[in-house]
């Protein structure tokens, strides 16, 4: 509908993931890999956040092990959410498109974003990400 009304639209979650552009007639950009053809860096379009001291060690587990049981349950979360014509679509996509680790890289990406975020005025301040740690 937005495209019928405008010259461009940004096209995020499901409707992103099963949209056919070229049956739409669009041209697809995709903002990720212009982030990383931009900056060298992975885009993190995403994440778990909590304010300092909200969360309690067994929360950080619980939330492990949500994570963990969804990735070895990819296939079959994919069959049941996206119906038996894009299955497909949904394994490729929760196997092959999403990380659930984090690593330097992308922090490094993260960190240049809220920074070029500050330096754009979007943001009053970059800030340092802070993360929770999980005792093992």
């Amino acid at each position: 509908e937005m495209l019928r009304r405008c010259d461009a639209a940004l096209v995020i979650g499901d409707a992103a993931l099963f949209f056919d552009h070229q049956a739409a007639g669009a041209e697809k950009m995709d903002l990720g890999e212009h982030w990383t053809a931009m900056t060298g860096l992975p885009f993190v379009w995403a994440f778990w956040a909590g304010r300092p001291r909200a969360l309690r060690a067994d929360h950080l587990e619980h939330l492990a092990q949500a994570r963990d049981e969804g990735v070895a349950s990819s296939d079959e979360i994919a069959a049941a959410y996206c119906g038996p014509e894009r299955v497909e679509i949904g394994k490729r996509y929760l196997r092959d498109n999403i990380r659930y680790d984090w690593g330097p890289r992308e922090l490094e990406g993260l960190r240049a974003y809220y920074e070029l975020a500050f330096r754009n005025g979007l943001v009053e301040r970059a800030g340092t990400p802070v993360f929770y740690r999980r005792e093992i």
